[in-house]
């Protein structure tokens, strides 16, 4: 059957959180255009159902418009960095508003 994983939201969001952290750390590289990719298998339950943890990872890919900067800076990338914080903020909303609608 079909659900929705809230258990793998928390992890997810960590994972994302880490992209977070080495983003801000960088300081040498401008990302224009770049993309996360989320995979997921939904079929690594292994032998009883919800007994194996599901295998997921989030990658950052598509670095054909990152350029050197010309001098190294802290500035928040308004691209990435923003996207990976909405993506973020979008995931607890959703865990939220799951949880609560769970729970009713």
């Amino acid at each position: 059957g079909m659900r929705v994983r809230v258990e793998l939201i928390t992890p997810l969001v960590d994972k994302l959180l880490n992209i977070l952290r080495v983003l801000k750390k960088q300081k040498q590289f401008n990302f224009r255009a770049s993309s996360l990719l989320l995979l997921y298998d939904g079929g690594s339950d292994g032998p009883h159902v919800g007994s194996a943890t599901p295998k997921f990872d989030v990658r950052l890919i598509d670095f054909d418009h990152a350029v050197i900067k010309d001098t190294p800076s802290t500035s928040d990338e308004n691209g990435i960095r923003v996207g990976v914080r909405s993506l973020i903020q979008l995931l607890k909303n959703l865990k939220f508003s799951l949880t609560v609608t769970q729970s009713v």
